[in-house]
């Protein structure tokens, strides 16, 4: 907040801010940072000036936005991903082996697959919801509206 605030050119302290310095830093900002602001001023007590202690006392300028959860996969969906899945896991695991094979020689470096194919499998089997498993922002996580594999 503070270097924002002064790459916005503010130069005072926190007797100095005003609503003008913290309304556009709080319409920028996540709802995370908008809360920790507003806990960080409202600590600094009458320090802070009148009218922001004030917006401070308030609702929030930004709130979470609602979300609605996914609905859950459909067992042939589930199916059709575990699928999937265990092709790329059993890829990796193959090139794997031959990356190990291949580091046992002394001029290349040691490699490692990607894993994100073996987490998303886990969630399968774990039992991970739809909405966890997109939550991940892997490129390789099959989302709504789009096929696994």
């Amino acid at each position: 907040m503070v270097d924002e605030l002064a790459d916005a050119d503010f130069q005072g302290g926190v007797e100095d801010l005003r609503t003008a310095h913290m309304l556009p830093f709080w319409l920028a900002s996540t709802p995370d940072r908008v809360m920790v602001s507003r806990q960080l001023l409202r600590g600094c007590g009458a320090r802070v000036e009148v009218s922001l202690r004030a917006l401070l006392a308030g609702n929030p300028v930004k709130c979470r936005p609602k979300s609605e959860p996914l609905e859950p996969y459909t067992e042939d969906q589930w199916n059709r991903i575990e699928t999937c899945l265990r092709s790329v896991v059993k890829g990796q695991l193959a090139l794997h082996r031959e990356v190990l094979a291949l580091a046992a020689l002394p001029e290349l470096g040691r490699s490692r697959p990607d894993s994100s194919a073996g987490r998303l499998l886990f969630g399968v089997y774990s039992g991970g919801v739809p909405d966890g498993i997109s939550d991940l922002g892997l490129a390789t996580s099959p989302g709504r509206g789009t096929e696994p594999c």
